[in-house]
C-alpha cells in the first residue's frame, strides 16, 4: 500500500515512523510546506519515494490508496473529503474536525465514496490505560461512581497570536478540543462498560487573557452518566507557571484508582487495606510512542476489513461532549446527549 502523509513535521514524524516500520506499507509520499525538512525526512526513511509542497498532488495520485492527515483542525474536513472523493482511505489526527457538523460531513463522504476512515486515539494504546480499563472491568474497585482529572498548562499558546492552536478559526476552540480531547476519550474508554454518557454541564471562558480571536483558555465540565457516574474534567491554558499534569482518579465503591506514578508503577489502587501499586507490562507510554501502535492497528483493520476497538464512535462522542460543554457554558444549562452520534448517521 502507498500512503500519502499531509503534514510531515512535528507530530507527523511519529506517523511517518509508523508507516516506515509497517509491513503493509510499500511506499510513502510526503506533503508539507518546508521542502528542506521534507528532504531530510526522505533521506532518513527509505520508503519515502516522493516529497511535495502541494498536498493536492497526493490526493489526486492514483497510486496512493491511503491519506494520513496531520494538519491544523480547520483543514481536517476539507482535506479528508477531497481525499475520500478521490477514492482514498483516510487516517486523521484527532479531533475529527472543529465541530460536529464538519465531522459528520467527513462521515457522510466516507459512506458515499465507500472508503474507510479512522481518527487517531493513540493514548488507548498505552498499556497503562489498558490496565486501568482491565481492573475496572474486573471489579477491583467495585462499582465506579466518580472520576476526575485536570491539566493546567502555560498561557503562552494563548498569548501567541501566530500560534494556530487555541484559535477559534484554526483550532475550533481552546485547550479541550486540543489536548483535552485525550482526557475525554480516555475516560469514555475506562468507563465504557460501566454506563453511557447522558448529559454535560460545562464552563468555557477566557480567564487569563482577553484576546477575541482566541478560544477559551479554561474549560471545566461534568459528564453525567445514565447510571449516576460523574466524570469531572478540567483543562486550562491559563497559568504563567504550570504545575505537572494533575492526577487522574477513578473512585469506586470498593477502592480508588490514582494515576500519578512514573515508569513501571504509574498507578495505584487505594482500598481498605492500603495502597497497592499496579504493575504494568512493557509498552509505549509517551504520546510519541503510542502513535505507531495505533496506526499499525488501523492498518491491520484496513487490510482485514475489520473495525478497531474502540473506534470512530468514541472519537465522535468525544467531540460531541466537548461541543456540548461549550454550548452549556453559553446557555447556562446542562446539555442532554442523544444516543451514539455515529449510529444516528449510519456509521458503525
Amino acid at each position: 500500500m502507498h500512503v500519502g502523509i499531509i503534514g510531515a513535521s512535528s507530530f507527523g514524524k511519529n506517523h511517518l515512523r509508523a508507516y516506515q516500520e509497517n509491513r503493509h506499507i510499500s511506499a510513502i509520499s510526503l506533503a508539507g510546506r518546508n521542502m528542506e525538512k521534507l528532504e531530510a525526512l526522505q533521506v532518513e526513511h527509505s520508503k519515502v519515494q516522493r516529497i511535495t509542497n502541494d498536498f493536492e498532488d497526493l490526493i489526486t495520485d492514483s497510486e496512493i490508496g491511503l491519506i494520513d492527515i496531520v494538519l491544523p483542525h480547520d483543514m481536517h474536513m476539507p482535506v479528508a473529503v477531497a481525499a475520500m472523493e478521490n477514492g482514498k482511505h483516510v487516517i486523521c489526527e484527532k479531533p475529527p474536525a472543529r465541530n460536529m457538523d464538519e465531522a459528520l460531513t467527513m462521515l457522510e463522504a466516507s459512506q458515499k465514496n465507500q472508503v474507510r476512515y479512522f481518527v487517531i486515539l493513540n493514548q488507548l494504546y498505552n498499556p497503562v490505560h489498558r490496565k486501568i480499563r482491565e481492573v475496572i472491568d474486573r471489579g477491583d474497585i467495585g462499582k465506579p461512581f466518580l472520576a476526575f482529572e485536570y491539566g493546567l498548562h502555560h498561557i503562552g499558546v494563548m498569548t501567541d497570536k501566530t500560534n494556530w492552536r487555541a484559535t477559534k478559526e484554526h483550532c475550533g476552540g481552546g485547550p479541550m478540543i486540543d489536548g483535552g480531547f485525550h482526557q475525554i476519550y480516555r475516560h469514555l474508554y475506562f468507563l465504557e462498560k460501566s454506563g453511557e454518557p447522558a448529559w454535560v454541564s460545562g464552563t468555557a471562558e477566557q480567564i487569563g487573557i482577553d484576546i477575541p480571536e482566541k478560544g477559551e483558555d479554561f474549560v471545566s465540565m461534568t459528564i453525567g452518566y445514565d447510571n449516576g457516574i460523574k466524570v469531572q474534567v478540567t483543562r486550562a491554558f491559563s497559568v504563567p507557571f504550570s504545575p505537572p499534569h494533575g492526577p487522574c482518579s477513578i473512585c469506586g465503591t470498593e477502592g480508588t484508582i490514582v494515576l500519578d506514578g512514573k515508569g513501571d508503577q504509574p498507578f495505584r489502587i487505594i482500598d481498605k487495606s492500603g495502597d497497592h501499586w499496579i504493575t504494568v507490562g512493557e509498552g509505549p507510554r509517551s504520546y510519541d510512542e503510542t502513535i505507531p501502535p495505533c496506526i499499525h492497528d488501523y492498518l491491520e483493520c484496513l487490510v482485514e476489513g475489520e473495525e478497531p476497538e474502540p473506534g470512530l464512535s468514541m472519537a465522535y462522542r468525544t467531540l460531541e461532549i466537548i461541543e456540548a460543554a461549550t454550548t452549556s457554558s453559553v446557555l447556562g444549562e446542562r446539555i442532554n446527549l442523544r444516543p451514539d452520534p455515529l449510529k444516528r448517521h449510519g456509521g458503525k
